[in-house]
């Protein structure tokens, strides 16, 4: 089987670690880069995760769940994957919402904390 059709099949699932499996099969970073891009391009306009996050915005009343920062203030509210191990499939408990401060700031600890651990 070639790298893609390996990158196709691992696709047409959720997205369960395939950072992972793409690494694994030797893919090049700008492949993995591409694909998740493609996936999250596809999945975000998707009305699966429309539900999910219509639900998760209505479970925080429409607030920033770290700081508080309200909707109706005229803050921004951004829907985050705590882990994407179960992208595609989530469970309510694997998103949380936050406002754009609050989401930037997650994502850069996520992105030291990945970078310490290499």
């Amino acid at each position: 089987m070639d790298t893609d059709k390996i990158i196709t099949s691992i696709m047409a699932k959720p997205w369960a670690n395939t950072y992972s499996l793409l690494k694994a099969i030797g893919a090049s970073s700008a492949v993995i880069d591409e694909t998740w891009r493609d996936y999250r391009r596809k999945y975000m306009r998707s009305q699966r995760w429309q539900d999910i996050r219509t639900k998760a915005l209505e479970r925080s009343c429409r607030a920033c769940e770290q700081c508080g920062k309200r909707q109706e203030d005229g803050y921004k509210l951004d829907v985050h994957h705590l882990t994407y191990i179960r992208l595609g499939g989530e469970q309510m408990e694997d998103v949380q919402v936050l406002c754009y401060l609050c989401h930037g700031q997650m994502h850069y600890r996520r992105r030291v904390r990945h970078e310490e651990a290499e």
